[in-house]
């Protein structure tokens, strides 16, 4: 007579039920993930945290060392994404290619080093990864529709007509 009727435990189970259902009611067994999937023509393509962590990590990389050799696929091995994933992800969460995005931390770059120190054209390009200063100039008038070292030029004499309290065409 101290063992478990069948009345109790259906009494301990009914109890059980509805603490489950008065807490799933108050959303507590709801997701906070992220995880969501896109489909890329036939193909589905899931996100979950850790792949938004891994791309937010890929885009970390990019602005903290433009100046890298960074690849697509060295980025993924580093960050434990496949090449689409990554694409898609970074594509999705920042509205820009991982290319186009390293082209303007590099040029910022360069536009920071032209103005703020003397270095060659050469060597800023060197300094923001590029292996031709050919290469670099065509990247930077692209961008800024000025010659790195025009650019140099108009960034000085707007700083000497600001120093010199005139009014400037910048």
């Amino acid at each position: 007579s101290d063992g478990l009727t069948p009345l109790m435990l259906e009494g301990i189970l009914t109890q059980c039920l509805g603490i489950l259902t008065k807490e799933a009611g108050s959303g507590y067994f709801q997701s906070t993930s992220r995880s969501f999937a896109i489909f890329l023509g036939k193909r589905k393509l899931s996100f979950t945290d850790m792949d938004y962590e891994a791309i937010h990590k890929a885009h970390r990389i990019i602005t903290d060392h433009p100046e890298k050799n960074l690849t697509i696929s060295g980025l993924c091995r580093e960050v434990f994404l496949n090449e689409q994933k990554l694409k898609t992800g970074f594509a999705l969460c920042y509205h820009t290619t991982i290319g186009a995005y390293l082209k303007d931390c590099r040029m910022a770059h360069a536009s920071e080093m032209l103005i703020h120190t003397d270095l060659s054209v050469h060597a800023v390009a060197r300094a923001c990864g590029y292996t031709s200063s050919a290469g670099f100039i065509k990247a930077f008038r692209q961008k800024y529709h000025v010659t790195p070292l025009q650019f140099r030029a108009d960034s000085n004499s707007c700083a000497t007509d600001f120093n010199n309290d005139r009014i400037s065409k910048c």
